[in-house]
C-alpha cells in the first residue's frame, strides 16, 4: 500500500508478462507482474511509446480540497528492470496524494527486452532534445556526376560608365561662304500725314486711253431645251462616175441636208460594165449642188471583190464634188484606185463610200 501512495495507482494483470509506462493528466501508471517483488515500482521505466493522437480536450473537473502534506517515505533499494509488460486497461482516476519530496535519482537499470507493441496512444508532450552524436567518420570520396545541363543564361549586366571624353581634334579649314539670305519683308508703312489745305482747282485734263477690258462674266444658267426638229428625210440622187468604162456606171445614193451638213451613202454595182479600160483613175461625185466647204478625207469605203473587202478612202477639194478614190498600198501610203488596182475588176464588184461633210 505504501507503494501505491507513492506512484498514485496500480493495474494489476494476472495474464500479462510485460509492463508499459504512458502518462496522462500529470499521473503516472506502471503495470507489473503479480507477486514480482523484484520490481522497484520507483524506477521501474520502460522504453517510451509512440506519440498517440491528441485526445479531445475534457472538462475541466472542480478543483478538490489540498490533502495535508504527507511525510517523505524512505528511499527503496534499486531492483532490476523486469520486462515490459503489456498494457493494462485504464483504471480511474485516484484522488490527488500529497506530493512526496522529490528523491535522489537512482543509476539507470538495463534495457528491457522489446515488448509487444502497445495501441496507440495519446500524443504525449515534446520530450528535451537529446545530445547531439559524435561526427561519423567522412565517406570515401564519391564518383565524378556526369555534368547536369547548362544553367538559363543570366540577365545581362548593368551597362558599364562612360570612357572620358577624346582629346579635342584639329580645327578644320573655314568652309566656303553660305549664299546670300533673302531680302526680309519691308517694314511698317509710316503714319499717314496731315492733309494739307485744298489748292485751287485746275484745268480739265485730257482723256486718258481707254483701259483694259475687265474679265468674263460668270456663264449665265442654261436655258431649257427647245422642242425636238423633224427630222430631215433622206434624198436620193445619181450621178455617173467617171472611169474610162463602158459604160461608166451611174452611182446610187441618197443624202440629208441639216442646215450646211450634209451626211450621204454611195453605192456603185459594176454589173453594167463591158469594158473597164485602162484609166489610172475612178471618181466618185457627191449630191450636186452641195459642194464641200473645204478639203475632206473619207475613210468609210470599200471595195467588195470576190467576198473580200478592200479599204478605200475618198477625197473631195473645197468647192468640188467629185471624190478622187484612192487606196493603202502594202507600203502604207496611199495609191490611185484604178481598174486593176488594188485588184484587177470584174462585174461582180461593189464600191460603197459614205460620210459627212459642210457646204457652203
Amino acid at each position: 500500500m505504501l507503494l501505491l501512495a507513492c506512484i498514485g495507482a496500480v493495474f494489476l494483470a494476472s495474464s500479462q508478462a510485460s509492463a508499459s509506462p504512458f502518462s496522462t493528466a500529470g499521473i503516472k501508471f506502471v503495470a507489473y507482474k503479480t507477486g514480482d517483488t523484484s520490481t522497484n515500482l520507483s524506477t521501474l521505466v520502460g522504453p517510451q511509446g509512440i506519440s498517440g493522437l491528441t485526445g479531445d480536450t475534457g472538462a475541466t473537473g472542480a478543483t478538490g480540497e489540498t490533502g495535508a502534506t504527507g511525510a517523505t517515505g524512505a528511499t527503496g533499494g534499486i531492483g532490476l528492470t523486469g520486462p515490459t509488460g503489456a498494457a493494462g486497461t485504464n483504471g480511474t482516476n485516484g484522488s490527488q496524494g500529497v506530493i512526496g519530496l522529490t528523491g535522489a535519482t537512482g543509476p539507470t537499470g538495463a534495457t528491457g527486452s522489446q515488448g509487444v507493441i502497445g495501441p496507440q496512444g495519446p500524443i504525449g508532450n515534446t520530450g528535451p532534445s537529446g545530445p547531439t552524436g559524435a561526427a561519423g567518420q567522412p565517406g570515401p570520396q564519391g564518383q565524378t556526376g556526369q555534368t547536369g545541363p547548362a544553367g538559363p543564361t543570366g540577365q545581362a549586366g548593368q551597362t558599364g560608365t562612360a570612357g572620358t571624353n577624346g582629346a579635342q581634334g584639329a580645327t578644320g579649314q573655314p568652309g566656303p561662304q553660305g549664299q546670300t539670305g533673302q531680302t526680309g519683308p519691308a517694314g511698317p508703312t509710316g503714319q499717314a500725314g496731315q492733309t494739307g489745305t485744298a489748292g485751287p482747282i485746275g484745268a480739265t485734263g485730257a482723256t486718258g486711253p481707254q483701259g483694259d477690258i475687265g474679265l468674263t462674266g460668270a456663264t449665265g444658267p442654261t436655258g431649257a431645251t427647245g422642242p425636238s426638229g423633224t427630222a430631215a428625210a433622206p434624198v436620193a440622187f445619181l450621178a455617173t462616175i467617171a472611169a474610162g468604162m463602158t459604160p461608166n456606171p451611174s452611182e446610187i445614193g441618197s443624202y440629208v441636208l441639216n442646215g450646211k451638213e450634209v451626211s450621204f451613202w454611195i453605192q456603185v454595182s459594176l454589173s453594167s460594165v463591158t469594158n473597164f479600160g485602162s484609166q489610172s483613175y475612178i471618181n466618185l461625185y457627191l449630191p450636186s449642188g452641195f459642194p464641200a466647204a473645204s478639203n475632206y478625207f473619207f475613210t468609210t469605203a470599200y471595195l467588195l471583190h470576190g467576198g473580200q473587202q478592200y479599204q478605200l478612202d475618198g477625197i473631195a477639194t473645197s468647192g468640188g464634188t467629185a471624190i478622187s478614190m484612192w487606196w493603202k498600198g502594202s507600203q502604207l501610203y496611199v495609191q490611185n484606185f484604178t481598174y486593176n488596182s488594188p485588184v484587177v475588176l470584174v462585174k461582180a464588184d461593189f464600191i460603197s463610200i459614205s460620210g459627212t461633210y459642210l457646204t457652203p
